[in-house]
């Protein structure tokens, strides 16, 4: 319950990062097939639109994997610390609660072999 913020935070960091990375793929589709620009369109040969769009295409693919990745793997560690932080205190409690603090006669005794 401390941490709710921080797993409000984390999640909402994933979710963003996966909606930006869907609509950069999707807009990288469809940049290859956009209307060509009426002055831009007669200066440039044919095939070599088609190589600047493929290219401009791959770009923004790249672009959007470098801006979305950093978004979605910290989100991800920052879940995966906090899971560990609450299994950790879970098995803290659990092993108080089993036996209580010994003396060191105890200890050695119990690492002998029976």
């Amino acid at each position: 319950m401390a941490f709710r913020g921080t797993r409000i935070w984390a999640r909402i960091s994933i979710v963003v990062g996966v909606v930006v990375m869907i609509l950069g793929i999707a807009l990288s589709i469809l940049v290859p097939l956009a209307v060509p620009i009426a002055g831009y369109a007669g200066s440039v040969e044919r095939p070599f639109e088609l190589i600047a769009r493929l290219g401009a295409a791959f770009v923004l693919v790249l672009v959007t994997l470098l801006l979305t990745a950093p978004l979605i793997a910290s989100g991800e560690m920052l879940l995966v610390l906090l899971d560990i932080r609450k299994r950790s205190v879970r098995i803290e409690r659990r092993l108080k609660r089993r036996r209580p603090r010994q003396a060191d006669r105890g200890l050695v005794n119990r690492l002998r072999p029976r």
